[in-house]
């Protein structure tokens, strides 16, 4: 971990330096004060959102990280989009959408539950004109309703008693009758239940880009996607979480 904090601290002063135009004496003393450092990661996150500002009009409350980890760290810049329809799973605010459109997208079909990231995300899909049919639903294994928790980020996770949460609506992707080249998905832990829920979209599909948040899970969906004819292409590791990678299966 103290490596990785290392490397992490190197990465953020290069960004810091190239996008805000800091000297490394400037930044190094905004990290003696806790304000100081609030500002610098702030700054740090928000580069992602200005690279896209160079292609697209975004929403100021669109999720910060999200767009550093698509506009400027590419997670998932290893696939030819030109001319192809996504499927995004857990679209949150819109990051992937934009980058998938920017990168040449046909069309586009994303699924995001959390009623504030659906209303940013339609906005930012709304605002650029982009060919996408937005969908304010979780995807799993079974239809009905569910409660989950709604943390500081938006992200999501299975809701424990006294815990502020939303409830969303929960629907399987092969109930959507969408035929995909490329399916990406990054659920917070739910990909299994994404996958057993979508096994004829899955079908049609020649690339899946998919987060995996546990080695039991890397497990299992090893096991559905080699079942379907999937064979895993690349791996980006999760520096923070240890267990937490995206994963590239192709046919």
């Amino acid at each position: 971990m103290e490596s990785y904090m290392i490397r992490r601290g190197i990465r953020m002063v290069k960004l810091l330096r190239m996008h805000e135009n800091l000297k490394l004496r400037e930044i190094l003393i905004a990290f003696l004060s806790k304000n100081g450092r609030r500002k610098l990661l702030d700054s740090y996150h928000e580069i992602g959102i200005r690279e896209a500002k160079k292609y697209f009009t975004v929403h100021p409350d669109s999720e910060k990280y999200p767009f550093l980890e698509a506009f400027v760290f590419k997670t998932y810049g290893f696939c030819d989009y030109r001319g192809k329809t996504v499927i995004d799973v857990g679209a949150q605010t819109g990051d992937s959408v934009l980058y998938f459109s920017h990168r040449g997208a046909k069309m586009i079909y994303a699924f995001e539950p959390l009623k504030k990231n659906f209303r940013i995300l339609e906005w930012n899909v709304a605002q650029n004109k982009i060919n996408c049919k937005c969908y304010n639903v979780g995807l799993g294994d079974a239809t009905g309703d569910v409660d989950i928790i709604v943390s500081s980020n938006m992200a999501t996770k299975l809701l424990p008693d006294g815990i502020e949460h939303e409830r969303i609506r929960i629907d399987k992707l092969d109930n959507f009758n969408i035929c995909p080249d490329i399916i990406k998905i990054d659920v917070e832990g739910f990909e299994v239940a994404v996958l057993k829920g979508g096994l004829e979209t899955i079908e049609k599909a020649k690339t899946i880009i998919i987060e995996t948040h546990s080695k039991n899970l890397q497990a299992e969906v090893k096991k559905i996607l080699s079942g379907s004819g999937f064979n895993l292409s690349k791996i980006i590791k999760n520096y923070v979480a240890k267990n937490v990678r995206v994963e590239y299966w192709s046919k």
